[in-house]
């Protein structure tokens, strides 16, 4: 078999050399016959695609607007040194809502709003830690396991660091993770936007979902 190098050259090609294959974003290494490899590639090479562990990434955010008198809870922990709370129909942890719109979106089971719905008298005052908890059976019955959590609050106040290994053990926790398998940053605003202003915090998360078992994890919207 030969290789086609454009203007009129071409050569035969030898053990050892890479060759893209038409109709796939994948290439083969030739070795010895490589007409015979290149057709068992096309005869198979879709099939073993297919049977490759399926991995989903599901990004969340969110932000809610600071009010005094209530608790700051972030990530499932309550920020005792916080001089204000965040506004919200459930206990407004901006944190575990972002973390849970990230598992959704990954899922393709819509968002946390479809689920627990602001509306609904049933979720007034709800602990997120609960919802989360819903929601990590809910993913891992249509068959999908939980890789790492990234994660990112924004907040000009009260200073993170110190609460950082407190939220990440509690993730940890709720997500049936080892600690390595989940990180937790900071941020302020410096002093500009909202964030900056003390007059929002928000959230943002980004999840690795894992097929258990990959020829029969369910689509959430083919379910």
């Amino acid at each position: 078999m030969r290789r086609n190098f454009g203007h009129g050259m071409s050569r035969p090609l030898g053990a050892g050399e890479l060759l893209f294959s038409p109709g796939f974003t994948s290439f083969i290494l030739c070795e010895g016959n490589a007409a015979g490899l290149i057709r068992r590639w096309r005869q198979t090479g879709m099939e073993a695609f297919m049977q490759q562990p399926t991995v989903r990434a599901g990004l969340g955010h969110d932000t809610h607007r600071t009010i005094s008198g209530r608790p700051l809870i972030l990530g499932g922990v309550q920020i005792d040194d916080a001089d204000y709370g965040l506004d919200g129909h459930s206990d407004a942890d901006v944190l575990l809502h972002a973390v849970t719109d990230a598992l959704l979106g990954a899922a393709g089971l819509g968002d946390i709003g479809e689920h627990f719905p602001n509306t609904d008298a049933e979720w007034q005052g709800a602990d997120s830690a609960l919802l989360l908890a819903q929601v990590v059976l809910l993913i891992r019955n249509r068959g999908w396991l939980i890789g790492n959590l990234d994660c990112t609050v924004h907040a000009e106040r009260p200073k993170l660091v110190p609460w950082k290994p407190l939220i990440r053990s509690r993730l940890a926790e709720l997500l049936q993770l080892d600690e390595e398998n989940v990180s937790v940053k900071a941020k302020s605003g410096e002093k500009s936007g909202p964030v900056g202003r003390g007059e929002t915090v928000t959230a943002d998360a980004i999840v690795l979902l894992f097929a258990e078992h990959p020829a029969g994890a369910t689509e959430g919207e083919n379910s």
